[in-house]
């Protein structure tokens, strides 16, 4: 049996979601249905679902606030109208992220995933591992509509476009919504460095650098694109890579 806890401003969704449950698992035993993160809070004192459903805009705050001071590891999914969180949804422990107007069958999907990891658990694999793992290694990526899940070693560069980034990996390219320096914040302890304004670079993925014109430095990445070090990042690229400009 899973318990729930639906966190759902709108009573009219949230009595709509409890009855989708229903339908799909009679088993399902819904704990409280609450519209704020205060009501939230107070509930999580006396109850701990399996499974949370959180909308993000509640009466008094947004969620993440409480997600933070969590005690214990729902399995959290997301019901929101809103995608712009979805990274972030999924960097604070989300299983799933499912936009409004909300379907039994994606109801059903989200569902699944939780039986599936609730089985590792129960079968004595360390779910904390395995999650801290995926967050090491793959990196949830908004494109589009959709949430993209790259493996960290197979970026090769990305760069600033506009209000974009385009991703470079070993299987093409894609355009995502999230800021240079907020990939640079996630990324910098995978091994990759900031070279110029626009370029963060995979460490792993450098082919060779080459002296450039006023004692500027091109480095080629393994797919051939050839990038500027810009002259504010020399001297820590330098560093990084383990040479001074007079070895060169």
């Amino acid at each position: 049996m899973l318990t729930c806890g639906i966190v759902e401003d709108d009573q009219i969704s949230a009595e709509r979601l409890e009855r989708m449950l229903r339908e799909i698992d009679d088993t399902i035993k819904v704990l409280f249905k609450v519209r704020s993160c205060k009501e939230l809070i107070r509930e999580l004192k006396v109850h701990s679902p399996d499974v949370l459903f959180l909308d993000i805009h509640l009466l008094d705050d947004i969620v993440f606030n409480v997600l933070s001071e969590l005690d214990y590891e729902p399995f959290v999914i997301f019901t929101t109208a809103y995608d712009e969180y979805a990274v972030k949804a999924f960097e604070e422990g989300a299983i799933d992220y499912i936009l409004k107007p909300i379907t039994r069958e994606r109801v059903e999907r989200a569902l699944e995933r939780v039986r599936k990891l609730r089985g590792l658990h129960e079968s004595k694999q360390n779910l904390d591992v395995l999650r801290n793992l995926k967050l090491r290694t793959r990196l949830p990526i908004q494109v589009g509509e959709d949430i993209l899940f790259v493996d960290t070693d197979e970026i090769i560069y990305a760069m600033a476009d506009n209000k974009n980034v385009v991703l470079v990996t070993v299987r093409g390219k894609m355009t995502c919504k999230t800021a240079l320096h907020t990939l640079e914040e996630r990324l910098v302890e995978h091994g990759f460095l900031r070279v110029h304004k626009s370029y963060l670079i995979s460490l792993r993925h450098i082919s060779k650098v080459k002296k450039w014109f006023h004692g500027g430095y091109i480095v080629q990445m393994s797919n051939g694109d050839e990038i500027k070090v810009s002259k504010g990042y020399q001297r820590a690229f330098l560093e990084t890579i383990g040479y001074k400009s007079q070895d060169f």
